[in-house]
Order: C-alpha cells, then sequence, then structure tokens
C-alpha cells in the first residue's frame, strides 16, 4: 500500500512526503519531479508549451508508473492530480490518501516569493498582493470535493503523525 500525499500548491505536500518516507524507510516519489525529469522540461514550461491536457496526461502515466511499484511509497501528487476520477480510482485501489489542509494564510505566505509561485503554472499570472488570498480560496473550495476520498486529512502531519505511523507498519 502506497501513501498518496494531495492537497493544494503550496500545502507541504513535498516536504510531508520526503519527511514520511525517511521515517518510514520507504522510497519517495514526486510526481512533478517525475513528469518534469521524463519531459525533460520543468512542469511550468511543459504546461506553457503543451498545455494543461498534455501535462496532466503524462502526470496520470507517472501516476500509474509510480502506483505500480512493489513495495510501499509515498507518493506527492500534483495540486491537480486527483481531479481526475481515474487517478483518485488508482490512489483507492493501491493505497490510502493523506490531504493536507493548511491554513489558507500559510500556504499564502509560503507562495509569496514569485520563485515560488512562477514554478506552479495555475498561479504564475496571479497578481498575489492583490489577488492571491481570494485565488486560494476559490481554489480550495473547487478542488475540496476531489480531495474528499482521502482516509487521513490534517493541517499539518504532525497532528496525525501517531495514526499515520501505525497505518505504515500494517501496510508493509
Amino acid at each position: 500500500m502506497h501513501l498518496f500525499v494531495i492537497g493544494l500548491p503550496g500545502s507541504g505536500k513535498t516536504t510531508t512526503g520526503r519527511f514520511l518516507a525517511a521515517r518510514w524507510g520507504w522510497p519517495f516519489i514526486d510526481l512533478d519531479e517525475q513528469v518534469a525529469a521524463e519531459a525533460g522540461l520543468p512542469v511550468a514550461e511543459l504546461f506553457a508549451r503543451f498545455g494543461e491536457l498534455e501535462f496532466r496526461s503524462r502526470e496520470q502515466a507517472a501516476l500509474k508508473a509510480a502506483a505500480a511499484h512493489a513495495v510501499p511509497t509515498v507518493i506527492a501528487c500534483g495540486g491537480g492530480t486527483p481531479l481526475l476520477p481515474a487517478n483518485r480510482d488508482e490512489m483507492a485501489r493501491t493505497g490510502e490518501a493523506l490531504w493536507l489542509r493548511p491554513e489558507l494564510e500559510a500556504v499564502h505566505a509560503r507562495l509569496k516569493p514569485a520563485a515560488e509561485r512562477l514554478q506552479r503554472p495555475l498561479l504564475a499570472e496571479v497578481d498575489w498582493e492583490v489577488e492571491g488570498r481570494a485565488f486560494l480560496e476559490k481554489l480550495d473550495a473547487a478542488r475540496a470535493e476531489h480531495y474528499r476520498f482521502a482516509r487521513f486529512a490534517a493541517a499539518e502531519v504532525a497532528s496525525i503523525q501517531s495514526e499515520l505511523d501505525v497505518w505504515a507498519l500494517s501496510s508493509k
């Protein structure tokens, strides 16, 4: 069984995924990094050159490949990965999901540096000082229904660490 880490851009999926993988001695895969490596382009450039549909297709292929790993793996998904029902089904079939739900103020602050936003195609064009908070609120509302399938949900992993550890031990 794998653990898929899902949530909004800037919610801490990669950081949390790396932490949990190291804690449990599991492999770690970041889907955005995987897609970028396979394409030979950063995610933002892949989006710009080929569009979101091409990116989502590559992301879905990377998810299937990661989910096919024979050993339990922590997989940090892109914020949009759960938007496709087939992706949610793949995650549910091969593991459990952890939905990171930090306060939107914390996410807004993490994404304040322009360098952080420029790596994220959905955020690159947002006037962060003026529209950032409202954009995150809309994105959170639109994506919540696609994230609800997650077995685990928390603002920060520390608040459910023992529950995750018990699950990880039983998943080996």
